[in-house]
């Protein structure tokens, strides 16, 4: 494909060791791909203030690479969305699309990268593809979030489904999807800052359909995620809890289920908490990511209206009646969103993969 835009790909990382490598490898050989088929992309990637190894790491990659488009940034820890932003802002003025991945996030592919761009150059109306996200056991973690279908969230955001069922499926069209690698064309490229972890990249997407743009997943772009990746400390207290006790991740998980199973999800997070207190392992941040995600959500309804709970159709077709938001209500959308699928259908059998 001639003529091929600059991309700038944003890879936001806190204390990604174990993972980081594969994941800057994976992009290095996307963008010799890209470049091959005359394209050009840089990479920017912002050490969140990472306490352990990923600095000396990055640190390794900035001198021994050669990538030529390679820039590392260090800063405090302020989150993904600070990092993301600050990112944003560096990146080189020219390029057409953003690419957000996490440092715990991997192809094993090297075209990903192009045919996400080439997904979309389909059409002027796209503005976000996401990729289908594959956890550490094989399955998929999701592949897009429909809030307005009418249904439960967790009966169409296809969690925990397998692969090769999902992946057969060249394009989807939906709400929103995870941000854990996300082209977003630069133009509706947005990040509210309000959020400083979780949630950003669900309302991203959002913003993108509000602008009058589309998203679309592809769920045979298979992206390899490590769900104990970025912000470790901040994911969870049985993790931190239980990586003070054992290093046998069987046994740490064993006994998380074993307590969840007699104490319930509640009392399973005072119990833990009490106990992280009491060996002292660090400080209390249970309450911490408690509280977070209680005002990210907070946050998220009362900008939006609704949440994964809360979601009232009546009021989202009148609130957001003539944009992207009411795709799936309006019968010239949808036709347009079908032409652009078929489109796609055929350059995938142009290439032979149909």
């Amino acid at each position: 494909m001639n003529n091929l835009p600059f991309v700038s790909i944003l890879v936001a990382t806190y204390n990604d060791e174990n993972t980081i490598n594969i994941s800057i490898e994976s992009i290095r050989v996307a963008i010799e791909f890209y470049c091959r088929k005359g394209g050009e992309a840089e990479l920017i990637i912002i050490n969140d203030g990472s306490t352990d190894k990923t600095k000396d790491i990055l640190s390794h990659w900035q001198k021994t690479s050669g990538m030529p488009h390679l820039k590392i940034i260090h800063q405090n820890n302020l989150g993904v969305t600070a990092a993301l932003h600050y990112g944003y802002q560096e990146a080189n003025k020219q390029s057409e699309y953003i690419v957000r991945m996490d440092g715990d996030a991997f192809f094993l592919t090297p075209d990903w990268l192009y045919t996400m761009i080439r997904f979309a150059l389909l059409d002027r109306s796209i503005g976000g593809v996401g990729v289908n996200i594959i956890l550490p056991n094989g399955m998929s973690e999701s592949q897009g979030i429909d809030y307005f279908s009418g249904v439960k969230k967790s009966e169409t955001q296809l969690h925990q489904k397998n692969i090769h069922e999902l992946s057969e499926r060249m394009a989807l069209e939906v709400d929103a999807f995870a941000g854990t690698c996300a082209c977003i064309k630069r133009e509706v490229w947005n990040i509210d800052l309000a959020y400083k972890l979780w949630t950003e990249d669900v309302d991203q997407m959002l913003t993108i359909r509000l602008h009058n743009y589309k998203n679309f997943v592809l769920p045979h772009l298979l992206l390899f995620h490590n769900t104990y990746g970025y912000g470790r400390e901040k994911r969870g207290v049985e993790l931190e809890l239980y990586s003070g006790l054992t290093r046998f991740s069987f046994l740490r998980a064993s006994i998380s289920f074993l307590l969840k199973a007699i104490l319930g999800e509640y009392r399973f997070i005072k119990v833990t908490d009490f106990l992280k207190r009491k060996v002292h392992l660090s400080p209390n941040k249970a309450n911490i990511r408690e509280t977070m995600q209680h005002k990210n959500n907070q946050y998220f309804y009362s900008k939006w209206g609704f949440n994964n709970i809360h979601i009232d159709l009546e009021y989202i077709k009148e609130r957001y009646k003539n944009t992207e938001l009411c795709w799936r209500w309006d019968e010239s959308r949808k036709l347009h969103s079908q032409e652009i699928l078929k489109k796609y259908s055929k350059v995938l059998e142009q290439e032979g993969f149909m």
